[in-house]
């Protein structure tokens, strides 16, 4: 089929009826450009990824500019245009076209591969217009015949790889919507000229499909939220636990996810491209919330500020900075400091920074390149890291990193089998993007800090003292020093350098079998006498949770591992004889054990370890994914089921009882194992009883020797719930 949208620059022409053409192909004639046109044949070239000197790319912009307008200024050239001949000759109008804006674009590149989904939720961002590319033919054939059996589980999602990470894409995209932070999403079909030589029903059949699909993951998703609303307000007693999951229920209604109609498009034929091009244009425009400095005039000393902010890249060694010192430096240079976070929203907006926060502090990071930063995960997490890139014959990066080929086989067996990365190997795979040595330790703790991929492999008491190490700023030069500590609590004491030679990366950790897990398991629970076992279970955990919870907790609570594997922790409280576990299968379920064999007060010892674990994986869920769909529950110590909701977010209703029982064995459980007890009320309760008992046992006597049972000194004993 002929592109109909080339023909309009033609003028008709009026010949006689022929007789129905052959199949073949339209002919290909050139002819001269008219005018007003002006287009430049250019050669094709092979994209490939190019690893280069971040610190020499200045002012892109500008590059860019300066190409176009070279371009501009060529000859008119010819262009093809398919001859096609029209049976009767039909006027056209013409419409002039409004003209298309350029508008800054930042492209973040992970090779379009899944191995990098769970890497990629530092760069997604709720106020921007999110595409995501289908490729229509293997959509068609991947997808069952009704789409809605995708989702009411007729069709076996796990046997299409395609649906499965059409599915992760829009989990990443949906887990970062709040009720400020609404989200747009535009599909885009690709390789449409496949169906050029096809019906035309059949076309609209699978773009129809492709819209069906978005339609009923939205429609899937309210109808889940609203079934569980039902299921609460059906009960006769709604408790203060249930209330507060209606009240998170509600509030994932009322986020807003908007999913446009799919656009067709090839890149072979540019079929569909101007269209989208022009849909893009009227979204940024119009949907001012979502994109608020899009064509906004900016003050002079603004955008002079801007300026200043993308020239720092130029000037550190390395093109990060943490934001203690960034804003010191901007606002000692231009000011303007109650703007700050305006002019940092900007530039993060147009993708030329990107700011991370970290989880359990207030501290924040400024990576003055992102495609850097995206660069750095690419060369730790490739694709094909675990076939063919570790070779040394063949990967010449690994020779000019003077790493002797014995050595770098040792590296290469601790990384791959075990999840020890040594330094050495580490710089190798940066091999271009980071030139000295001496900026990787403060380069690879930040971003072990921030991104959560891995942690040093050095006792805990070295990771405690490593954690309040000091860094200058490196931008100050010839001017007194900026001093920002690593760790919110500030060590003015310590003046050493980073050092650690391996870091543990639980995305290259092995697993463990079903059998192990099973063997440890028993062992845990035959060597402590008293258990508490709390589960997360989810439609699906957030892509990479369990890795970047098991990084966050080692550096953040007082806790050690002795195991550390893929899918499995063993591990302990630093000082007391507390223990816990904690095992995942990555996509529904996270579960957490905690048990002790003290004999003082064993329950109270469990809780202050359990209550800290689960905290910090709350935080990281709402931090990480503030849209995912988790519930709680604690498992009964008799029937071993889970059938006690986790209430331990609102504990007082239980606080107040002593037991509850379970809705399945019925046996009355002590709430101290559903929820941390309140202790001073469990202390004074204690001392009453032993009081009690004291009177008891001692020789009668007269009633004006006996307190009375509602004494003052009773109820001071007693503290509020």
């Amino acid at each position: 089929m002929a592109d109909q949208s080339a023909t309009k620059l033609l003028p008709p022409i009026a010949t006689s009826p022929l007789p129905p053409p052959p199949p073949s192909p339209a002919p290909l004639i050139k002819i001269p450009a008219m005018a007003n046109t002006k287009t430049v044949d250019l050669p094709k070239i092979q994209l490939q990824r190019f690893e280069m000197d971040t610190r020499k790319l200045r002012n892109p912009s500008a590059q860019a500019l300066k190409q176009q307008i070279l371009v501009s200024n060529q000859p008119p050239s010819p262009i093809l245009v398919p001859i096609v001949v029209p049976t009767t000759p039909t006027p056209r109008p013409f419409f002039p076209a409004e003209p298309i804006k350029y508008l800054p674009l930042t492209l973040f590149d992970f090779n379009g591969s899944s191995n990098y989904y769970e890497h990629i939720s530092p760069f997604i961002d709720t106020s921007a217009l999110h595409l995501i590319c289908i490729h229509t033919a293997d959509f068609h054939q991947a997808s069952p015949a009704s789409i809605e059996d995708i989702f009411n589980g007729k069709f076996d999602v796990s046997s299409s790889n395609v649906i499965t990470q059409l599915l992760q894409i829009l989990q990443i995209l949906c887990e970062k919507v709040t009720k400020a932070h609404a989200i747009m999403i535009l599909p885009i079909a690709t390789c449409i000229d496949l169906y050029d030589a096809r019906p035309r029903e059949e076309k609209t059949a699978v773009l129809e499909k492709i819209n069906n699909f978005f339609k009923f993951y939205l429609q899937y998703r309210t109808n889940r939220i609203k079934q569980e609303m039902e299921t609460i307000h059906s009960l006769q007693t709604i408790s203060s636990s249930l209330s507060d999951r209606l009240k998170t229920f509600t509030a994932l209604l009322n986020i807003s996810i908007q999913i446009e109609p799919c656009q067709s498009v090839s890149s072979v034929t540019f079929q569909g491209i101007e269209d989208l091009n022009r849909t893009i244009q009227r979204h940024v425009l119009t949907q001012k919330s979502i994109f608020p400095n899009v064509d906004r005039i900016l003050p002079t000393l603004w955008a002079e500020a801007n300026e200043y902010v993308e020239s720092l890249a130029d000037v550190l060694p390395v093109p990060y900075i943490l934001w203690g010192n960034f804003t010191d430096r901007v606002i000692g240079k231009h000011g303007l400091s109650h703007l700050i976070n305006d002019i940092t929203m900007s530039l993060y907006d147009e993708g030329k920074i990107l700011v991370l926060n970290e989880v359990g502090t207030q501290d924040r990071v400024v990576f003055l390149r992102p495609s850097w930063l995206v660069d750095l995960l690419y060369g730790l997490f490739r694709h094909d890291m675990t076939t063919t890139y570790l070779d040394y014959d063949k990967n010449e990066i690994f020779s000019l990193s003077n790493i002797p080929e014995s050595t770098f086989q040792g590296y290469k067996k601790e990384f791959l089998q075990f999840g020890l990365l040594h330094s050495d190997l580490l710089r190798s795979l940066w091999f271009g993007l980071l030139h000295k040595k001496e900026h990787l330790n403060h380069l690879w703790l930040a971003m072990m800090r921030f991104l959560l991929i891995a942690y040093p492999k050095i006792s805990k008491a070295q990771l405690k003292h490593l954690l309040h190490i000091q860094t200058p700023d490196p931008c100050s030069k010839g001017e007194k020093k900026i001093e920002r500590f690593i760790d919110v609590k500030q060590n003015p004491d310590v003046r050493e350098e980073i050092k650690f030679d391996y870091a543990i990366v639980p995305y290259y950790l092995p697993f463990m079998n079903q059998n192990e897990q099973q063997d440890e398991i028993k062992t845990f629970s035959n060597t402590l006498k008293n258990i508490i076992t709390i589960r997360y279970t989810s439609q699906s955990l957030p892509l990479g949770f369990f890795h970047r919870f098991s990084v966050s907790a080692i550096l953040r609570l007082s806790i050690i591992y002795k195991k550390h594997y893929n899918n499995f922790i063993l591990g302990a409280h630093e000082e007391k004889d507390v223990r816990f576990l904690l095992e995942t299968d990555h996509r529904t379920y996270f579960e957490c054990r905690c048990g002790t064999s003290m004999v003082e007060q064993p329950l109270e010892e469990i809780w202050n370890l359990l209550m800290p674990i689960l905290n910090h994986a709350e935080a990281m869920l709402t931090t990480i994914a503030p849209g995912n769909e988790f519930n709680r529950s604690v498992q009964c110590p008799n029937c071993k089921e889970f059938s006690f909701m986790g209430e331990w977010t609102t504990p007082k209703e239980l606080q107040c009882s002593k037991m509850k029982p379970c809705i399945l064995c019925g046996q009355n459980i002590d709430t101290a194992r559903l929820v941390q007890p309140n202790e001073s009320k469990r202390r004074s309760e204690e001392l009453l009883r032993r009081i009690r008992e004291r009177h008891v046992k001692s020789p009668n006597k007269g009633s004006d020797d006996v307190p009375p049972a509602a004494s003052t000194a009773t109820h001071l004993l007693v503290s509020p719930v």
